[in-house]
């Protein structure tokens, strides 16, 4: 789905999208009529729950994440035009709102981290269809 190896013209089956001239390849597309599911455990060195204050809120945190999973907006384009790359910018959404569930837990991180507010994040992801075609069938459950 990266390659133009079809006779099908890439906008109808291909995930790749370019924005001036840096090319992104997002799985979870409009174009593919695909949508996400996203389930997010927070590690931190504080302790659980302390979710304001010194810890940062947690509505916060997951706006970065959002935007950090997705195309970057117009506005931020211009830090992306000189990658002097010849391969895609992968990343998971072309635009966060194909995100249709989100679950987040946060918890202790018990390993040493770089800084007192670091934290890891793991992702699990569910990619379904909003409608199932011929170019989105081998992407879904």
């Amino acid at each position: 789905m990266l390659q133009e190896e079809y006779d099908i013209p890439t906008s109808k089956i291909g995930i790749l999208e370019t924005r001036g001239t840096t090319v992104f390849a997002p799985l979870v597309s409009k174009r593919l009529d695909l949508l996400c599911e996203l389930e997010i455990t927070f590690l931190r060195r504080q302790a659980p729950g302390q979710l304001i204050g010194d810890g940062g809120d947690i509505d916060n945190r997951i706006k970065t994440l959002l935007g950090a999973l997705a195309l970057p907006p117009p506005s931020q384009q211009k830090h992306f035009e000189q990658a002097n790359s010849s391969h895609p910018i992968h990343c998971l959404l072309q635009d966060d709102s194909l995100v249709t569930k989100l679950s987040v837990e946060t918890d202790r991180l018990l390993r040493p981290v770089g800084g007192e507010y670091d934290l890891v994040a793991i992702i699990g992801t569910k990619v379904t269809a909003s409608r199932l075609t011929f170019t989105n069938m081998s992407l879904v459950n």
